[in-house]
C-alpha cells in the first residue's frame, strides 16, 4: 500500500472527528509528521459505548492503526478493558470499509501520566485480545510517547 487518498477521513465516515492532535489533560501521544495519518477522536465518534480517546490510522507498507487511552488520573481497569474492546470493535468495522486485501496492523496503548503501584502496570500488561489469529496485548506508556513508523 503505498499512500491512501487524502479523502479517508471522508471515506470512513469520520470526518467531523478528525483531530489535530492525540492528547487530553497533559497527557498527549506524540505523533511523528507522517505523510499519510489521520487521528480520529474515538471517544466522539463512537456513540453508546466507552471508547478509547484516540485512534491514530498511518501508513507504512500497510495500514496501522493505534488505538490510544489517555489517562492523566486514575486508572479503573475494567473500564479500560471495556473502553479497548468497543474501540477495537469499531476500528474493524472502519477498516472494513476500505476493502483492503490485508488486515490493518494493530496496536493497543494506555498511556499514563504514573502508575502509583508496580502491580497496575503489570496487571494491565497481561490484557491480551486475539484479532485474525494473532495475539494482542496493551502497550503501557508513559504520557509522550512516540508513536513510530
Amino acid at each position: 500500500m503505498d499512500r491512501w487518498p487524502d479523502d479517508l477521513a471522508v471515506r470512513l465516515g469520520l470526518e467531523r472527528y478528525s483531530v489535530e492532535e492525540c492528547c487530553e489533560q497533559n497527557c498527549r501521544l506524540a505523533i511523528p509528521i507522517m505523510k499519510s495519518s489521520l487521528i480520529v477522536k474515538a471517544d466522539g465518534a463512537i456513540r453508546d459505548k466507552k471508547a478509547c480517546d484516540c485512534v491514530v490510522f498511518y501508513t507504512t507498507d500497510v495500514l496501522n492503526v493505534a488505538i490510544v487511552e489517555l489517562k492523566s488520573s486514575r486508572l479503573a481497569y475494567s473500564a479500560i478493558r471495556e473502553k479497548f474492546n468497543n474501540t477495537l470493535e469499531s476500528t474493524l468495522e472502519w477498516a472494513r470499509t476500505l476493502g483492503l486485501q490485508d488486515p490493518p496492523r494493530i496496536r493497543m496503548i494506555l498511556l499514563a501520566k504514573n502508575f502509583k503501584h508496580s502491580s497496575s502496570h503489570h496487571t494491565l500488561k497481561k490484557y491480551k485480545w486475539r484479532i485474525g489469529g494473532r495475539v494482542h496485548t496493551l502497550e503501557v506508556r508513559r504520557c509522550g510517547y512516540k508513536l513510530s513508523e
